[in-house]
């Protein structure tokens, strides 16, 4: 049992960090056999084996700490007269008992009020040089300290302290943290959105709903053609807009220096000065039909 207190305070001592995986699983099993076996790759398993080695070290210091307590505790001369007998000091906010005096306590009571020796049934020791570095049981170290206190107190603060300005100081504080925290999530929000965002120059582009090819552009066209016999003869259709294809120029398109040459072309003739526009168009339009098959 000693050895195996040895290794679990090394362990502890290592720290959770720094203390070996096969180390802590090793003692963890010699501890508690009954449990499954402390996979030395998970950390989750190691610290939690971890801490329950060093809260069963931690017992057995505390169960020996206890032992030593007591034997100090025996050694204590100083006694009342009975073990229900509570005495408080005047001043000092401290009842003592038959179960955390101490000699030096005694000493001080007896020295601060010497008729306090009728409550005494043995009185304690002259002090020793070395009496202070024994160690106390818990309660007689807390009396002890309650005692210090009450002797020295903790200076008051000084006079004029502006508490005010110090809760101020504090509440600015904390919103200079806040705001600093709110800058950084704002920072990081706006780098996100920065890098899913598009480029300037890009366009979505529409596709169809069967083959995700996009989408070919139309423009509804309507002509009108004028026959020998003098009727007017009006069509419309959807045209497919392909900027990439290279098709002639519609004559509904067709500016005066296009329509000139175009009828420059097709009809080989000059056309006679003064026509309009809409006139050229009805010129190349007849040619145009009666080149058609009438079959």
């Amino acid at each position: 049992m000693a050895e195996l207190l040895d290794r679990a305070r090394q362990l502890v001592a290592a720290g959770p960090y720094s203390a070996r995986p096969a180390e802590v699983a090793s003692v963890h099993a010699a501890l508690y056999p009954g449990r499954d076996a402390v996979c030395q790759t998970c950390r989750h398993e190691l610290g939690t084996a971890y801490f329950a080695i060093k809260r069963w070290a931690d017992q057995q210091d505390s169960s020996s700490t206890i032992f030593s307590d007591n034997v100090k505790k025996s050694t204590v001369t100083a006694r009342f007269h009975s073990d229900q007998l509570i005495y408080t000091p005047h001043g000092l906010g401290v009842a003592y008992s038959n179960a955390n005096l101490t000699d030096k306590a005694a000493r001080d009571i007896l020295k601060a009020d010497p008729d306090a020796a009728a409550h005494f049934a043995v009185l304690p020791p002259a002090a020793t040089e070395g009496e202070d570095e024994q160690p106390l049981t818990p309660a007689q170290a807390s009396a002890e300290k309650q005692a210090e206190k009450a002797e020295h107190p903790a200076p008051a603060a000084p006079a004029g302290f502006d508490y005010a300005k110090l809760a101020a100081a504090l509440l600015d504080e904390s919103e200079r943290r806040q705001n600093e925290v709110d800058a950084a999530h704002e920072k990081a929000w706006l780098d996100a959105a920065q890098q899913h965002a598009p480029a300037d120059n890009a366009t979505p582009s529409l596709t169809a709903s069967a083959g995700g090819a996009e989408a070919p552009a139309t423009e509804a066209v309507v002509e009108t053609q004028t026959l020998t016999n003098g009727v007017e003869v009006t069509t419309g259709h959807l045209e497919v807009i392909d900027e990439h294809d290279e098709q002639p120029v519609r004559l509904s398109r067709m500016n005066k220096e296009q329509l000139l040459d175009t009828y420059r072309v097709e009809l080989r003739l000059e056309p006679a000065a003064g026509l309009t526009n809409d006139q050229l168009r009805d010129a190349i339009a007849e040619h145009r039909a009666s080149l058609q098959d009438p079959e």
